[in-house]
C-alpha cells in the first residue's frame, strides 16, 4: 500500500513537472506560428475519411489564451454541412463535471469566464431547451479534444481537471445498450509531442493525434479513419 501511494505521488509530481515545462514551451509560440499549424491540422482532418464516415462530431471550443490548436474551421464545416451534427462542451462545475450539448449555429454560443471560452446557451433560438449528447438519436462518432502534451502511443497530458475522462466515461455508461466510445482525436502543435507522457490506468489514451506534420494513428480504428 505504501509503495502504491509513493508511486502515485511520484506520478503526480511527474505530471506537474511536465505541465510546467509545456507551459513554458507554449508561451514561446507566436500567434503566426499557431495560426499556420492550426490551419494545417484542420486541413488534415477535413481531408481524412472522418469527414465522409462521421455524422455526429464532438469538438472543443478553442481558447487562444490556453494556446490550443484552433479547430474553428472544423466547427464551421460541421455547422455548414447537411447531415452533420455538432456537440460542444459545457463545464458544469469545478468538480470535473462537463456535458456536451448540440449546437446548430454559432449564434447559440456565448463567452464564459474566466478565459472567454465559448459555450452553448441553455436554449435554441426558438426558446426550446438545448439537447445534450445523451438526448441525440445517434451516438458521437468522433471527439476532437485538446491537451498539453502527447506521446506517439496516444498518451495525453491534460490540464489536470479530469473533465474529458470523466465526461467520456459518463457518456458511454448511460443508456441501454451502453454507447460506444467515439474515435478520440487530439489536435496538437508539433511542440506538444514528447517522448513519453506519465500516465496511470485511469488516464484515457487517444486514438489519434493530428499535428501540422503528420497523423499519429495510435489505434486500429484510427488507422482505418485516416
Amino acid at each position: 500500500m505504501a509503495a502504491a501511494a509513493s508511486s502515485q505521488a511520484e506520478l503526480k509530481d511527474e505530471k506537474k513537472a511536465l505541465r510546467k515545462q509545456m507551459r513554458q514551451v507554449l508561451q514561446g509560440l507566436d500567434l503566426h506560428n499557431m495560426q499556420q499549424q492550426s490551419k494545417a491540422v484542420c486541413e488534415r482532418i477535413l481531408a481524412s475519411k472522418l469527414c465522409s464516415t462521421s455524422k455526429v462530431w464532438g469538438a472543443y471550443m478553442t481558447c487562444e489564451k490556453l494556446k490550443e490548436v484552433d479547430c474553428m474551421p472544423i466547427v464551421d464545416h460541421c455547422l455548414q454541412e447537411r447531415g452533420l451534427q455538432l456537440l460542444v462542451p459545457v463545464v458544469e462545475d469545478k468538480h470535473s463535471n462537463m456535458t456536451f450539448y448540440h449546437i446548430d449555429n454559432k449564434e447559440g454560443l456565448e463567452e464564459t469566464p474566466p478565459f472567454g471560452i465559448l459555450q452553448p446557451k441553455h436554449t435554441y433560438s426558438d426558446g426550446t431547451p438545448r439537447r445534450n449528447a445523451q438526448e441525440l438519436d445517434d451516438p458521437m462518432d468522433v471527439l476532437l479534444l485538446p491537451g498539453m502534451a502527447f506521446d506517439a502511443k496516444g498518451n495525453r497530458l491534460g490540464r489536470g481537471g479530469g473533465y474529458y475522462d470523466k465526461c467520456l466515461s459518463s457518456y458511454m455508461q448511460q443508456g441501454s445498450p451502453a454507447k460506444p466510445s467515439p474515435l478520440i482525436v487530439a489536435l496538437a502543435f508539433r511542440e506538444m509531442i514528447v517522448d513519453s507522457v506519465p500516465v496511470d490506468e485511469s488516464d484515457r489514451a487517444v486514438d489519434a493525434i493530428v499535428t501540422a506534420d503528420q497523423v499519429y494513428a495510435c489505434s486500429a480504428r484510427a488507422k482505418a479513419a485516416f
